[in-house]
């Protein structure tokens, strides 16, 4: 212990003087204590934009529970590095308490991100990041990536909703498309699992002033590079739950 070593000091200096007390051996000064450094958050401290957004739309005929169970999901980069930061914009219709809107209502319509909408497992508007991709284990179909950030406060507003429209061959459908604005959001550091959504230590935090967006569900064909394998992660194989 510091205590212990600076007697032990003090005795070893009184016996090294010179019997008149006068000289002394001054005891060793303890290195200066050690700050831990501050955590390395994986999103930036402010984020402005998202290119490349996509779309993914399951329709009520395709969920495996009747009802209102629509799902759309938009993927988009934040920015342009090896292993991007992307942006989730999720929207589940089902009823309380596993989600928190039953039904979305017309468009235009506006959402609190409070409460529930904060935890990934109950929200049905959902806004959240996952940082540093990795873009290799996505072609491999794993959604692998550093951290997941939840948007703890702000509002998104969907200014419309078009569905698929299923046309008669040879016509091909008319793509589902989703609009809307993202204002004044915070993202906190969460750890996400199937006991809901945690704040992480770290503290980290990011925030974005107002998005405007627009996503298309692509063509098959088109469902190639980067954007494509997007859609294509499943259920548990990689890092986030995703619903």
């Amino acid at each position: 212990m510091k205590t212990s070593y600076l007697v032990a000091s003090l005795a070893f200096a009184a016996a090294c003087s010179d019997g008149g007390g006068k000289k002394m051996i001054t005891p060793p000064v303890d290195a200066p204590v050690s700050v831990d450094a501050a955590p390395l958050c994986t999103a930036p401290a402010m984020l402005t934009t998202a290119t490349d957004l996509g779309l993914s739309y399951t329709a009520d005929r395709d969920m495996m529970t009747a009802g209102n169970q629509e799902k759309w999901t938009v993927i988009g980069d934040l920015n342009a590095d090896t292993a991007p930061d992307w942006l989730w914009i999720e929207l589940f219709e089902g009823p309380p308490p596993d989600f928190t809107t039953l039904n979305f209502p017309a468009t235009p319509f506006t959402v609190q991100l409070t409460g529930a909408e904060t935890d990934y497992l109950k929200c049905s508007t959902c806004i959240s990041l996952t940082t540093d991709v990795d873009l290799a284990q996505l072609q491999a179909g794993m959604l692998v990536y550093a951290d997941d950030f939840m948007a703890t406060a702000g509002s998104v507003t969907i200014t419309s909703l078009t569905p698929t429209i299923v046309n008669t061959p040879p016509t091909p459908d008319t793509p589902a498309m989703i609009t809307g604005t993202l204002d004044n959001l915070s993202f906190a550091h969460v750890d996400i699992s199937e006991a809901g959504t945690i704040p992480n230590v770290s503290g980290c935090t990011s925030t974005l002033a107002s998005l405007p967006f627009t996503a298309m569900v692509m063509p098959a064909m088109a469902a190639n590079g980067q954007t494509g394998y997007r859609f294509a992660i499943g259920k548990n194989l990689g890092k986030r739950p995703i619903r």
